[in-house]
């Protein structure tokens, strides 16, 4: 049966056809329940008409409104439309402020208009014009200078600062701080508690997730949301006090389409999850097709809490995206699009299984692009085997700038594949469980940690090794394992470029503190020409038996590692080749900490330009504490090739050194015959050496999105 939806429709119709659509899709849902009515052999086509529909609640679709597999519950747009759901609400009735406070800067004066929230709303952090989220007030940024040695109280929130960037100005009390921490791969956005301008020292109001601390960034803070820093046109301010809005806009005076973000949740698809205990009861097969989900609002802050998934990318089970999947199975994303948004795209939250995002376009987002967030560390598995497939996920990440473009967090058995996925400001692919052990409930991840669970399978007195410490260092790791469910996850085909463009030690795919059997395959990680990347694909604290294979690695500024690796894994068949920098930091392929007894590193080609591009580290780091140092002598090392262009001898020499030791007695030097590794092109040429030696290289021609023909 088919229900209509319009932007012009009557909530009193009945929606059966086009010309009798409703205009809400709370109302679609009501009806399509009252035409089910309990019985699952009537299949349900709510049909929507172009135009935008701006949500005044979130949409939760719950058991009732799934469908069967064979007579799913359809929302799809009307065949050659583009219909739009909005989370933001118009603005109108502006005028000019006509009383300008003290704080106001000279250039803005006379230029400032003031409205009134809307109704029902009593503070925002974005506002849109049109589809042009735009840039709240923000100060000019500044580096965070020491504090005295006498001060050494709450260190996460409190810092000093040059003189003149902060005040105690009248609005204040409203005002954020953007924050890049002691650590430069997390940022928080966090409220103002205390300026004291005289000591030059201020104070946020809630923790922040690593210690504000100097780092070696020029600039590393901003204060946003006051009208002393509005100083450009296109910005604007909240005072949630009076409910008013401020805005210096880009033309003479405000436009029509101006809007305010109100809902981070536009449509939420729950079943039954059980926090505590027993068995989850999820909505199953509902399909959205076609639907554009744009001008989500911010979500209010990351910071130390407990609550927030490795480094605190993203919150555990929280509304932090256009779409959420909380309980639910066989549902569907086909050919939609997230964009243009202050948080994130998509996330499926605790029990989530055979869902597929496929085809989908995530631009343009605050966030994460897709989240998967199982239970925390425990026994409860019930986050696995999705799908996000054929997805072009690019500028994500453009208000946290942390947010990976797929995050996999106590998620496993998923299908990451032909992506391509550029231009975000940290990691392209995350697959974590990284759980800090901490039962106050206040570090990373450790509130969803299910105590009762971990100590019923490791008992109430069991304290986990530090990771990297080398006694029995795997055997602990193992003992953990079964309570890690980010495991055996494929992530293959997928096109990575232009990520890493403005945090500090990320990658093109992350692998940490999972458990076992996750493959990385086929993909393509290039052209990341950024000082600040680290690797392209990193297996990284904690982690072992990931596979790495058949990868095609080049072009990566930075540290220019092609694949790093800190525990017992498999890394074969890649390419790594041709660095932008001029001498590796490390190398191609870097061995971190030792002991890796038992991987496996064979029949990869390293493809350096000069002797300065090392094919291999092999120190252990000093940040991991002392132990044995990680040598590619203990790994199962044969069938490689190494070719460096400007000088073959440091193949040779590489070669003879470890022939020592007996291992890369199959190995060879000779030139790969690429057409232009230099250039990127990696074709191989006629008389190409490779496939006779028994080397294989993706083609690159295959990477990527899928395009129909």
């Amino acid at each position: 049966m088919e229900l209509h939806l319009s932007p012009k429709g009557d909530d009193t119709a009945d929606g059966l056809t086009a010309v009798s659509a409703v205009a809400s899709l709370q109302c679609a849902r009501d009806l399509a329940r009252q035409l089910r009515s309990g019985d699952e052999n009537v299949g349900i086509e709510i049909i929507l008409a172009d135009g935008v529909y701006r949500l005044d609640e979130t949409l939760s679709l719950e058991r009732q409104d799934g469908g069967h597999p064979c007579r799913p519950t359809v929302w799809r747009a009307a065949d050659g439309t583009n219909p739009v759901l909005s989370g933001a609400v118009s603005v109108t009735a502006w005028e000019r402020l006509a009383v300008e406070p003290d704080h106001l800067p000279p250039d803005a004066r006379g230029k400032v208009w003031m409205a009134d929230l809307p109704a029902g709303m009593d503070d925002t952090r974005t506002l849109y014009d049109g589809d042009r989220r735009l840039q709240r007030a923000q100060g000019e940024g500044f580096p965070r200078l020491p504090m005295p040695e006498s001060d050494t109280e709450n260190p996460n929130q409190r810092f000093a600062f040059p003189k003149g960037v902060l005040a105690n100005w009248p609005d204040v009390a409203h005002a954020e701080l953007v924050i890049i921490p002691s650590r430069t791969w997390t940022m928080n956005i966090l409220p103002v508690k205390t300026v004291d301008e005289s000591a030059g020292i201020a104070e946020t109001a809630v923790p922040c997730t690593y210690s504000l601390a100097p780092n070696h960034r020029k600039v590393n803070t901003w204060v946003e949301n006051s009208l002393a820093v509005l100083r450009e046109p296109g910005m604007w301010c909240c005072d949630p006090t009076v409910r008013k809005l401020y805005l210096w806009p880009l033309e003479e005076e405000p436009g029509d389409a101006i809007a305010v973000g109100r809902l981070t949740e536009l449509i939420r698809i729950e079943g039954d999850c059980r926090l505590e205990a027993g068995s989850d009861h999820p909505v199953q097969d509902i399909e959205l097709q076609g639907l554009t989900f744009a001008h989500g609002e911010r979500v209010a802050w990351h910071g130390r809490t407990g609550g927030g998934l490795q480094h605190d990318w993203d919150l555990h089970d929280s509304a932090t995206a256009l779409l959420r999947l909380r309980g639910a199975a066989r549902c569907t994303i086909a050919g939609c699009t997230f964009r243009d948004s202050a948080s994130g795209g998509a996330r499926l939250d605790l029990y989530a299984q055979q869902n597929t995002f496929d085809d989908c376009v995530f631009a343009h987002l605050g966030g994460t692009g897709v989240t998967f967030a199982g239970y925390g560390l425990g026994t409860k598995d019930v986050n696995r085997g999705n799908v996000v497939n054929n997805c072009h996920i690019h500028h994500i990440g453009e208000v946290y700038w942390h947010s990976p473009a797929v995050f996999i967090w106590q998620s496993g058995t998923n299908y990451v594949g032909h992506n391509l996925i550029h231009n975000t400001p940290y990691t392209g692919i995350v697959c974590s469980g990284r759980t800090q052990w901490d039962r106050s409930g206040k570090g990373e991840g450790a509130g969803a940690i299910r105590w009762k669970e971990v100590d019923g399978l490791l008992g109430g007195d069991y304290k986990p090794m530090a990771w990297h410490v080398p006694e029995r260092w795997r055997q602990d790791w193992l003992l953990r394992e079964p309570l890690m469910h980010s495991r055996n996850n494929r992530i293959e085909w997928n096109d990575i470029h232009d990520v890493m463009e403005i945090m500090g030690d990320g990658n093109g795919v992350y692998i940490s503190g999972t458990g076992g059997g996750n493959q990385v395959c086929h993909n393509a990680v290039h052209d990341c020409p950024s000082a600040s990347l680290a690797e392209g694909i990193r297996c990284d604290d904690d982690q072992h038996d990931t596979v790495t294979d058949g990868n095609l690695i080049y072009h990566l500024g930075g540290l220019a590692t092609g694949i790093t690796i800190k525990g017992v894994n498999v890394v074969t068949n890649n390419t790594v080749a041709a660095p932008l920098v001029e001498k590796t930091g490390r190398g191609l392929i870097s061995l971190e900490v030792g002991p890796i007894h038992g991987s496996t590193i064979a029949g990869n080609i390293l493809y350096a330009l000069t002797p300065e591009h090392r094919f291999y580290a092999q120190k252990r780091l000093g940040c991991h504490g002392e132990g044995p140092e990680p040598l590619l002598r203990d790994c199962l090392t044969d069938h490689n090739l190494y070719w460096c262009e400007s000088a073959p001898s440091a193949a040779e020499d590489h070669l003879m050194v470890e022939r020592e030791f007996g291992v890369e007695e199959e190995s060879m030097v000779a030139d790969p015959g690429f057409v232009d590794a230099v250039n990127g092109d990696f074709h191989l040429l006629p008389d190409s050496p490779l496939t006779e030696l028994g080397f294989m290289v993706i083609d690159q021609d295959e990477v990527g999105l899928i395009v129909e023909e």
